[in-house]
């Protein structure tokens, strides 16, 4: 005897583009405010920029999905629009 199988919970269209671009936008920011502080950085103490330039990637990735979220979130209050699916506003 098979067992039924769940239905995969899917994103939204709306999800889907929203995260795209609140992504990409946070990937920009961070990306040139990181840009420029390690160019400013290089100049001011050439030793330190080239540590932080091997061990800065990691934080920026924390940031970029932090602010990612946070975006989305604030896209969810200022818009009214939920960007869940429905089984998980039941739920949460």
């Amino acid at each position: 005897m098979s067992q039924a199988r769940k239905p995969g919970r899917r994103p939204t269209a709306t999800a889907i583009i929203v995260g795209t671009l609140c992504f990409l936008l946070s990937l920009g920011i961070v990306a040139g405010i990181g840009f420029l502080v390690f160019l400013w950085l290089k100049q001011v103490s050439p030793t330190l920029g080239v540590v932080l330039t091997w061990a800065g990637p990691l934080p920026l990735v924390i940031v970029v999905l932090w602010l990612t979220l946070f975006l989305m979130n604030l896209f969810e209050k200022t818009t009214g629009i939920s960007l869940r699916t429905r089984s998980s506003r039941k739920s949460g």
